[in-house]
């Protein structure tokens, strides 16, 4: 036995029903601001992660996760600021986690804040 449609119920005149209107993007856009208050001529390196990156150890002190991998890794200018848009995943949610390593005469320290501007 086979079946099928007998009339086309598809009107090409308009109307709000679109065919295919569903948005294929993977990616979308994000305005990534960064002001870091160092010493003149510190450049910061950050990661940005869209979850939170940081666990509690065993002996209950905070470190950095290592199942995840950050989506952005940027370095600020020597004030300590950046501003530039960045691509990231469609799904990548609403929350923002920033991780700072600030950078000078080679020797790193580790910085977090929980802020994304």
């Amino acid at each position: 036995m086979v079946s099928g449609c007998t009339r086309d119920v598809y009107d090409p005149s308009g109307g709000e029903d679109k065919p295919n209107s569903f948005d294929f993007s993977t990616t979308s856009t994000i305005q990534l601001n960064v002001k870091y208050d160092v010493p003149e001529g510190y450049k910061v390196l950050f990661n940005v992660y869209f979850e939170d990156p940081f666990t509690i150890d065993e002996n209950g002190q905070t470190v950095l996760r290592t199942d995840i991998n950050p989506a952005i890794t940027r370095m600020t200018d020597e004030n300590g600021e950046y501003h530039a848009k960045e691509i990231v995943a469609a799904d990548h949610g609403a929350d923002a986690y920033l991780y700072f390593v600030c950078w000078s005469s080679g020797i790193g320290a580790d910085y977090y804040n929980g802020q994304c501007d």
